[in-house]
């Protein structure tokens, strides 16, 4: 693990607060549930503010691809009722699951925690172009202005580790590979919200989380892998040697966090909630930054729980989607809490420090303009002298900023950025021959 350093200390002060509630606005506890073809299961979709699916699992026809009869069910099904599409990206685990027969790291060898970083280092074209085909999918079924959420890449600090063979992936390495992998998700759905993965595991939160936040533009905190406690201080309290407490993950993030329960290793499901229906257990943690909490399995009443949940809950420190009017689809809520208007979903804005991949400008205003036409989206890129102007002059700006970033990176690595403005330039012809690729997976 690198060394702490005296800026990367100062890093939780200097971040501000990230998609915090506006003044004289409240945004409710958001509540998620897995998604499922089963007709029995529709009531509680619907219930459900967001739906989750994971990306990277297999199929014959499709590989480990965007498939239309899951991933695609699941799209429509978020667009009918008008809710949020979050993705659980395991794109890593599950290609090396299918490619090369390593499983995950509580699920006996050869694992992750030990062939993980260098089934990385083998396979960093196909990891990426499984973002970008996913990513080009979803903007084709919900268009461009979609405000997805991706929790990225679960157990994400397995790749560090030092049971790696070969040795585990550097810091700056993996904060690289992370913002090209933001980057080709933003190149298609550049209204998507990206999480970082918690691993409790990990005793300095803030030097591992503290890079990450710096260099790429991130939203949210998430955890994954289920059996975390909501009636304790600690994310999983009944497991020895995860000792990091909630409030700690928000007071070094300044980032909402995304909880998840109903599951264990292996993905099994479980009955047990772990008191992610109590109100004062979630009082509490929306008083340690806790913005939504997704549910794996629930019974038949979880929708009747969330009604009393959403009369009765505090308003969030931050908002898990863009704070709107009361008049929603969930009925009338206490507090002023958040609430879903039926209606396109307004996109979200990011704040004009954060980092945005640069591509190069007339490149991107023919691949934006070209996706906008084949999805369908009513906002297109300006033809006029003006839009032109503007839209350069953010792109200058953008680059800027990213050079700035390349070098503070630099700094802390040593070596020059992966995710760096040369390395990222492609030509349309390559791009056009990725996604082409991509699509007949």
């Amino acid at each position: 693990m690198p060394a702490a350093t005296d800026a990367h200390a100062r890093l939780a002060d200097d971040f501000g607060c990230t998609r915090c509630s506006p003044p004289g606005q409240r945004c409710g506890l958001k509540f998620g549930l897995f998604f499922s073809k089963a007709p029995s299961k529709s009531h509680l979709l619907d219930a459900a503010d967001y739906l989750t699916v994971w990306l990277g699992t297999h199929s014959r026809k499709f590989g480990n691809g965007f498939n239309p009869y899951w991933h695609g069910r699941m799209l429509e099904r978020v667009k009918a009722q008008n809710s949020t599409a979050v993705f659980y990206s395991y794109i890593i685990a599950m290609l090396a699951r299918h490619k090369s027969g390593i499983r995950d790291c509580d699920m006996g060898s050869p694992n992750l925690c030990e062939h993980g970083a260098q089934f990385v280092r083998r396979n960093e074209g196909a990891i990426l172009e499984l973002y970008e085909q996913y990513a080009n999918h979803t903007a084709r079924w919900l268009g461009r202005s979609a405000a997805v959420v991706w929790l990225m890449e679960p157990d994400w600090h397995q790749y560090h580790e030092s049971t790696q063979r070969g040795g585990g992936l550097p810091q700056g390495q993996m904060v690289g590979l992370f913002r090209q992998m933001i980057a080709r998700i933003k190149r298609h759905l550049p209204s998507s919200r990206i999480s970082f993965d918690v691993s409790p595991w990990v005793v300095n939160q803030r030097e591992w989380i503290s890079p990450f936040l710096q260099h790429a533009q991130i939203d949210f905190l998430h955890t994954s892998g289920g059996r975390t406690t909501a009636g304790s201080t600690r994310v999983r309290g009944n497991e020895r040697g995860n000792l990091v407490t909630w409030s700690e993950l928000y007071k070094v993030s300044g980032r909402g966090i995304i909880a998840d329960t109903g599951y264990g290793v292996g993905g099994k499901l479980t009955t047990n909630d772990d008191g992610w229906s109590d109100v004062a257990n979630l009082r509490a943690r929306v008083s340690d930054g806790l913005v939504a909490v997704t549910y794996a399995n629930v019974g038949a009443t979880w929708s009747n729980k969330l009604s009393r949940l959403r009369r009765t809950l505090p308003s969030t420190k931050h908002c898990f989607g863009n704070p709107i009017m009361p008049s929603s689809r969930h009925g009338p809520q206490r507090n002023g809490s958040e609430h879903q208007r039926k209606g396109p979903r307004p996109a979200v804005h990011f704040s004009h420090h954060t980092w945005k991949e640069t591509l190069p400008m007339q490149d991107t205003l023919h691949d934006r303009s070209k996706a906008n036409r084949s999805v369908g989206d009513e906002q297109h890129v300006g033809t006029g002298s003006s839009a032109h102007r503007s839209h350069r002059n953010q792109k200058d700006s953008r680059r800027k900023e990213d050079k700035q970033k390349s070098a503070s990176l630099r700094n802390i690595t040593g070596q020059p950025s992966s995710g760096s403005v040369g390395a990222r330039h492609q030509s349309h012809r390559t791009r056009k021959a990725v996604t082409k690729r991509s699509d007949s997976t």
